[in-house]
Parts: structure tokens; C-alpha cells; sequence
């Protein structure tokens, strides 16, 4: 496999590396920005309530707004590695029919570069997942509105034209918004073709930012664990953690019980405890009232699920004590 992170790893993903895996791509994206000229913003916590217009962190442009003036803004702009969470699937967790291919946490990987910069951060972009991650240039899928005139020029002068895919979306599919008063994104999306079926899937967009109806700064924004997902042809983002595998024939229910026991276990680490106390307490209780009955549906023994939670606090948190662990244990058994 022509990659950087399979060179180092060998092309099988195993599990128990996703955490040394994930990192080594964090680091290979703050290395490249760094070296393009881009100045580092240092994350918030996802519960910081950094960005009072949402619960949860759920982008890191939650955290680049401060620097969408021009003034704070410097020529080769700011990049960003945050951990986010996006609570869409909540109210399916408990239901057998909705399956969910994305997971409740993520890794954001962003950048915010002043608009003059366009082709050149779209450049840099694809030399990021093709030169430094090493995904080979016929791999890499561009989705662009013919309208947006500026985004298909851009890709246009990066990458050859027959990896274009232009008008195949819906018109809201190349539309963003960011929670801005008067601030409008306009963005393409990146995708990688999966070297062994041929699928291709989004890893990522541009989005050009528009205040007042004039384009004002550009944003990059890539998911880690996507791009995991395409490079190592992996059935599902959730396989880029370090989650002990469950063998269960119903993988729905696995799934849906994976990402609450991400979720959660992310969300105390922050110090979060579950309650009706507010919002994003709720949140929290929500998922793991999910999780206990998750774990019914899928018959875990309590030892097995004991033995599952301390596993992942360990290889997520960097030899994790447990406590997260026992403090999920003991509200289960409470309930």
C-alpha cells in the first residue's frame, strides 16, 4: 500500500495501533502546516463551552472564529487539531433500523488561511494527503459546483480534470454554514477511491467563506478518522480506535454500543458527569442509559464489559487508571 502511515505500520490496521496510528497522522498534518507557513491554535476541550453557540465543541471552526478578522488573521493563516463531538444520532441510538456509518467523536483536522490563498491551500491540501501521506494522486476524488467558479478553478490547477466530479450533488451539499451572522461558506469536497473495491468516500472539504456576500477567508477541514478509514480500507470510522473487538452478528447494535462507549468515555475524561443538571449533562446520561441497554441487547456479561471499558480507557487515554471505567461501571449498576 503506497502510503506513508501503511509504510509504518504494515497495510493490515490492527486495532491495538489505532492510537499510535491516529497520533502519527495528527503529526504528519501539524508538520506539513507548520512547514506551509501556518501558525498552530491550540484545541479546546470539547465540553469547554469555548463557543457558547453550541453544547459541544463540533468543529474546530468553533475555535478559528477569533481569528476570522483579517487582522488577526496572518498571511499563511492557523491550523488546528480538535477533538469534536456531534450528537445527530442520539435520538436513533435505540433504534434497530438506523444505522450509522459516522461516530458521535472525531478528530478534526482544520486550517483557516486568508481567501488569497486559495490555490495555494488547495495545493497544499492534496500534496498533504498525496506526498506526505502518500495516497496515490488517481485516488483522490474532487465533488465541485460548476457556480462556484473560484472553488473549480482552484481544483482545476491541482489536480487533473478527470478526477473531477462536477454538479453529481445536491445544490446544499456544496453549502455550509458555520454559525456567523452574515457568514456564508461556498466549499468542494475531497474524497479517496478505495484501492481494494473501488468505493469512493468524502474525507473532507474546502470551503471558501463569504462575509457580506464577498469571499473572505478559506477553510480546510478534514476528518483523521476517515481518512484512516479509506487508506486502510477499514469497514467503519470506529475501527480507528482502539476498541477490543466484539463479535456479534448483529452489528448494528455493535456499532450504536461502540460509539457510546467513545462518546462517553471522552465526555468524562473532560471532567463531565452525567445528570439532569443541564444540557450536555443529559446528553451524557442519554448515552449511557443507551449503552447499558445496548449491552443487554447484546448479551455482554458484566466481566466481559468490565474488561471491555478498562481496555479502551487504557489504549485511548495513554494507560488510563480505570477510573473512567469504574465510574461507567457504577452508574450502570445504579440504574
Amino acid at each position: 500500500m503506497a502510503n506513508q502511515i501503511a509504510k509504518l505500520y504494515g497495510e493490515s490496521f490492527v486495532r491495538e495501533d489505532a492510537k499510535s496510528i491516529s497520533n502519527h497522522l495528527q503529526k504528519l498534518f501539524r508538520e506539513h502546516f507548520k512547514s506551509y507557513g501556518s501558525y498552530e491554535t491550540k484545541p479546546e476541550l470539547i465540553t469547554s463551552g469555548f463557543d457558547p453557540t453550541v453544547r459541544f465543541i463540533g468543529s474546530h471552526i468553533s475555535i478559528l472564529k477569533d481569528y476570522f478578522e483579517d487582522k488577526h488573521l496572518k498571511p499563511k493563516g492557523t491550523y488546528i487539531i480538535q477533538n469534536c463531538v456531534r450528537t445527530h444520532g442520539l435520538k436513533h441510538l435505540l433504534d434497530d433500523i438506523v444505522f450509522s456509518h459516522w461516530g458521535s467523536f472525531f478528530v478534526s483536522l482544520g486550517v483557516l488561511v486568508p481567501y488569497t490563498e486559495l490555490h495555494a491551500i488547495t495545493n497544499e491540501t492534496l500534496s498533504f494527503l498525496s506526498s506526505t501521506l502518500g495516497v496515490p494522486m488517481d485516488q483522490l476524488i474532487i465533488r465541485v459546483n460548476s457556480r462556484d467558479k473560484d472553488l473549480l478553478n482552484a481544483s482545476l490547477a491541482s489536480i487533473d480534470s478527470r478526477q473531477l466530479e462536477i454538479d453529481t450533488m445536491p445544490d446544499k451539499y456544496y453549502q455550509h454554514k458555520i454559525g456567523m451572522n452574515n457568514v456564508f461558506g461556498r466549499n468542494f469536497n475531497i474524497a479517496i477511491k478505495n484501492s481494494v473495491d473501488g468505493t469512493i468516500a468524502d474525507v473532507g472539504n474546502i470551503i471558501v467563506l463569504e462575509k457580506d456576500g464577498f469571499p473572505h477567508c478559506v477553510e480546510v477541514a478534514l476528518g483523521s478518522s476517515t481518512i484512516l478509514k479509506q487508506i486502510f480500507n477499514l469497514d467503519h470510522v470506529q475501527d480507528c480506535h482502539p476498541l477490543p473487538c466484539l463479535n456479534h452478528s448483529n452489528k448494528t447494535w455493535v456499532r450504536k454500543f461502540e460509539d457510546t462507549v467513545i462518546l462517553s468515555m471522552h465526555l468524562m475524561h473532560e471532567g463531565l458527569t452525567p445528570s439532569n443538571k443541564d444540557n450536555r449533562t443529559r446528553i451524557l446520561k442519554k448515552y449511557l442509559d443507551s449503552m447499558k441497554r445496548i449491552k443487554s441487547m447484546l448479551q455482554l456479561d458484566d466481566n466481559f464489559f468490565a474488561n471491555y471499558l478498562q481496555s479502551f480507557e487504557s489504549d485511548e487515554f495513554e494507560g488510563g487508571s480505570n477510573e473512567l471505567s469504574q465510574a461507567i461501571l457504577d452508574y450502570i449498576s445504579s440504574k
